[in-house]
């Protein structure tokens, strides 16, 4: 255990947030595996059999590159792998992905990971029953249309980041792997709708770009809009 030991931080009643911090200095460049194992998942994740006797793990690769300024940080997630959703209704979920490089990022699912980094064993995508599952490769929006049935659910994102090298070709950088989790309720509420110009828009460095963002919500709820 490492000291001193923390209880988490409570985000709400039943997720708490565990941060581990060290320092680890590498050789030099290179390709290196960065990996986490905790022995239990959540009990009753649905399209993860006997999920309470499998592991959890996520891994990272780093590349140390030879070529540009041989630096490289991982992509940092806005959002907690963690949400709600409902039955019979589309879920969104988007990691908020961004890199401090400037390299590109890519968005693919993956499997989940249990024991010694293999894929745990009946994992399953829940396309049987389950509506269409889909993550955009650009933007990282994950899209599920529509749920059928209530209960708990993982799901893994590999977010990979590009980089131009010395012969003008995009290698591949390195990669995080993000373990989530959903909860799809019983509930009647609807997403709110949002449209606004979403063309991709250069700007230059102190200057104002201003775009309307329009929202509605068929629930008649009030809506909050923050930009992240």
């Amino acid at each position: 255990i490492c000291a001193p030991a923390k209880d988490g931080v409570p985000l709400n009643a039943t997720v708490k947030l565990n941060e581990y911090i060290t320092t680890h200095t590498y050789a030099g460049p290179g390709n290196y595996i960065i990996s986490m194992e905790d022995p239990n998942r959540n009990n009753g994740v649905i399209n993860i059999p006997n999920s309470i006797n499998q592991s959890f793990y996520i891994e990272s690769l780093l590349v140390i590159p030879t070529f540009g300024s041989g630096n490289n940080n991982s992509p940092i997630l806005s959002f907690l792998p963690i949400d709600n959703g409902c039955v019979s209704q589309c879920f969104f979920h988007n990691p908020g992905a961004y890199d401090i490089d400037g390299d590109s990022i890519s968005y693919e699912l993956t499997n989940c990971k249990g024991s010694q980094g293999l894929i745990c064993p009946g994992y399953t995508l829940p396309s049987s029953g389950g509506g269409t599952l889909e993550i955009d490769s650009l933007t990282g929006t994950l899209t599920w249309c529509n749920p059928q049935f209530q209960g708990l659910y993982n799901f893994a994102i590999i977010i990979k980041e590009w980089r131009l090298d010395n012969s003008g070709s995009y290698s591949m950088i390195g990669y995080i792997i993000r373990d989530m989790q959903i909860d799809i309720g019983n509930c009647n509420n609807v997403p709110p709708h949002i449209t606004f110009s979403n063309i991709d828009t250069c700007i230059l460095v102190g200057t104002t770009l201003t775009n309307t963002i329009n929202a509605n919500d068929t629930n008649g709820d009030i809506i909050s809009l923050y930009a992240n």
